[in-house]
């Protein structure tokens, strides 16, 4: 109950995202996700594969890393993914 994966993880995991994909994109997958499941009901795996189709990258070890392994990992280098291309 009181796990750090409990407590922490969400706000870790969703910072280490921020870090990964940048500013811009983690603020636009926000707004998206909360505009696609205003008053529904989702699990972390839908967020998982929001993320991944909204973003075109393959970010499961982070999600791996962050929220199913025990040990906490170190916060990732800020280094933005380059954003898919739109058309």
């Amino acid at each position: 109950m009181f796990d750090d994966r409990v407590y922490k993880r969400g706000a870790l995991t969703a910072h280490a995202l921020r870090l990964t994909v940048g500013d811009e994109a983690f603020f636009d997958l926000l707004r998206a996700w909360t505009d696609e499941n205003r008053f529904g009901s989702v699990t972390t795996d839908d967020f998982r594969g929001f993320v991944a189709e909204k973003t075109g990258a393959d970010l499961d070890a982070l999600f791996t890393a962050w929220l199913d392994s025990e040990p906490l990992p170190n916060l990732p280098a800020s280094r933005p993914l380059r954003a898919p291309a739109r058309g």
